[in-house]
């Protein structure tokens, strides 16, 4: 790839840069399109593609006839994965609203995979339920998570009102998940992911798969999490 193909990095680089350092706060006007072409001395179309670059990673909106201006991001919050935390452990303290939403859930014989991470027979059941959380009304996360329903009798009748799985499991069957192992990939989202999260065209997502074991020992819970990536950062505990 030439030099030539790749300049429009290079300007989009220096305006994040820019926002980065203050000069550009949200809300403000970005120069105009005249104005970038003299000062990187290129032509309208390579500033086309380097504006382009910051609207799909969220830097920028356009409006047609006004220009282009910063917008707000979301500030990223660090994420702790270790034994003994969750969703809502991670954000005690802080002062941010944060919440959970069950989007669905079913009964059903695991998939084989699952049945050989929970250790489980083929003819034996799990809860699957998929949650969508936010923080500050802003959608951060997708998770489905898969656990043994023979741990969670009656399950469906502390749903209704849910909030937090972490909590139905604590305050209704004294059951605290510990994790034993995570596996960190990124990923680029699917469409679906796109929609769901309100997420900028090319904002990569964190993949966390985590297994969890019940407080007695076996296994409880397997858990695949997609999280925004501008929206976390992740502390690792050992």
């Amino acid at each position: 790839m030439s030099m030539s193909d790749t300049f429009h990095l290079k300007i989009a680089e220096f305006l994040i840069t820019q926002i980065n350092n203050g000069t550009y706060a949200c809300g403000d006007r970005l120069p105009s399109e005249n104005e970038l072409c003299a000062q990187f001395q290129t032509n309208h179309h390579v500033v086309r593609l380097a504006i382009s670059r910051l609207i799909n990673m969220g830097w920028v909106a356009t409006y047609q006839g006004k220009g282009s201006f910063v917008k707000s991001r979301p500030e990223a919050f660090p994420y702790s994965l270790s034994a003994k935390t969750g969703f809502s452990s991670n954000l005690k303290g802080r002062p941010l609203a944060h919440r959970g939403q069950l989007m669905q859930w079913e009964k059903r014989h695991p998939m084989p995979h699952e049945a050989r991470y929970l250790d489980l027979e083929m003819h034996e059941y799990v809860y699957d339920l998929r949650i969508k959380r936010f923080i500050n009304e802003q959608p951060m996360s997708l998770s489905t998570t898969v656990i043994r329903a023979h741990d969670v009798p009656d399950l469906p009748d502390f749903l209704a009102d849910f909030q937090s799985l972490y909590k139905i499991l604590s305050e209704h069957y004294q059951i605290r998940p510990i994790r034993t192992k995570s596996i960190v990939q990124a990923i680029m989202p699917t469409l679906k992911d796109t929609d769901l999260l309100h997420l900028p065209e090319n904002v990569p997502l964190v993949k966390i798969e985590s297994f969890a074991r019940h407080p007695s020992g076996h296994p409880f819970e397997y858990n695949v999490s997609k999280i925004r990536s501008d929206m976390c950062r992740y502390v690792i505990d050992f």
